[in-house]
């Protein structure tokens, strides 16, 4: 338990370096990511790099989309988190924390990091599969945050109508699962046989973009009004 201890508090130390080198709302940190990493795909699939090439900087795109999607809800749920009177589920939130730690854990974890709420649950919960996304999520609401996200209507900045997720994208659970078990596939084994069309990825970040749109307009919907 100790190492675990240690382990949370390195994460959270790594976050507060790196918070300064990000926009102010973790949908633009999310956005920025993925540009840039759009960017590098298009100058190698254009070049007269060999397949190979292409193949792995596709796979690389799909790393870091995943990635992304990861830094956007542990930013979101410290944001969230640091909020006076959030309106989230607050014995969803006692659920989360309902974890057996020794004082001495308790003690090195505040002593002199003084961790907040939101940091203790965005770093000590996975985001890397679909199932544990919803559970940690929908802890914090009281509610099934796929099934709200899925639901919610989306606008533009403009106030206009722009999608409800489930009846655009139809599939999009399907992609997003797709999405973590290529994440997990291409991070832990190494094959110069798999298959991956530019189409194909495209689709994968098409419903992705999509999730993390519908997501944000749920999860803004938490911030008390001022």
């Amino acid at each position: 338990m100790a190492r675990n201890i240690r382990g949370l508090i390195k994460k959270i130390e790594h976050s507060r370096r790196t918070f300064r080198k990000k926009e102010l709302l973790p949908h633009e940190t999310f956005l920025k990511k993925i540009s840039l990493s759009a960017q590098i795909l298009e100058i190698i699939e254009n070049s007269k790099a060999k397949r190979e090439v292409k193949l792995e900087a596709r796979k690389n795109f799909i790393i870091n989309c995943v990635t992304a999607l990861e830094v956007y809800f542990k930013d979101m749920i410290i944001g969230l988190l640091i909020q006076p009177n959030p309106k989230l589920s607050q014995e969803g939130i006692n659920k989360l924390l309902n974890k057996e730690i020794t004082l001495k854990d308790a003690y090195e974890l505040f002593k002199e990091k003084e961790a907040s709420l939101g940091e203790v649950i965005a770093f000590s919960y996975s985001f890397q599969n679909i199932e544990s996304l919803n559970k940690t999520l929908s802890g914090l609401i009281g509610k099934d945050f796929l099934t709200e996200v899925e639901n919610i209507k989306v606008f533009d900045l403009d106030g206009n109508f722009k999608f409800i997720l489930k009846n655009k994208y139809p599939h999009w659970r399907k992609y997003l699962q797709e999405l973590f078990s290529l994440r997990h596939k291409f991070t832990h084994q190494i094959s110069f046989k798999d298959k991956l069309g530019l189409n194909r990825v495209g689709i994968l970040w098409e419903n992705l973009d999509a999730f993390i749109e519908a997501a944000d307009s749920y999860l803004l919907e938490f911030v008390p009004e001022t």
